[in-house]
């Protein structure tokens, strides 16, 4: 069957608490909660008190990460299938990887929150998903495809 794939991010490690939160990885979750905020105002940003909107690129988890990543992760859970398939719980994991490919769901059956925050900037705004790596002065992978 044909497929399409869209430049994917990863983490290494997970973010969240009581996780490694290494500062590349929650950097990038940063940097993809603010951007997707921007087009998704009156989704789950809506659900984050007006007074806490300001998450900033620091590198470091902290509450306010916290609240942003579950206000985003209990939007997903309402609205595409509930807790069996997406957990509110502030923890991004790395995407599960087969091969050379991402996969976006894990054994369990929940798909990740990394897939759909990168699934839903694409969609919003290639350009400006794009972006978020070359800030980032994220690697492409396999960079032997990169010229």
């Amino acid at each position: 069957m044909a497929k399409r794939f869209f430049p994917i991010y990863n983490i290494d490690a997970p973010v969240g608490p009581g996780k490694p939160n290494r500062t590349d990885d929650v950097r990038l979750i940063q940097n993809l909660l603010i951007e997707l905020s921007r087009f998704a105002a009156t989704d789950w940003v809506a659900n984050i008190p007006a007074s806490q909107r300001n998450l900033s690129t620091t590198g470091r988890f902290d509450d306010l990460l916290e609240l942003w990543i579950k206000a985003y992760q209990s939007w997903l859970a309402k609205g595409f299938g509930g807790s069996s398939v997406f957990k509110a719980d502030g923890i991004i994991d790395p995407l599960p990887t087969h091969s050379i490919t991402a996969g976006t769901s894990f054994n369990s059956g929940r798909i990740a929150t990394l897939a759909m925050l990168c699934n839903q900037l694409w969609r919003y705004d290639h350009n400006v998903y794009l972006r978020v790596g070359e800030l980032d002065h994220l690697p492409w992978i396999p960079d032997k495809f990169v010229n």
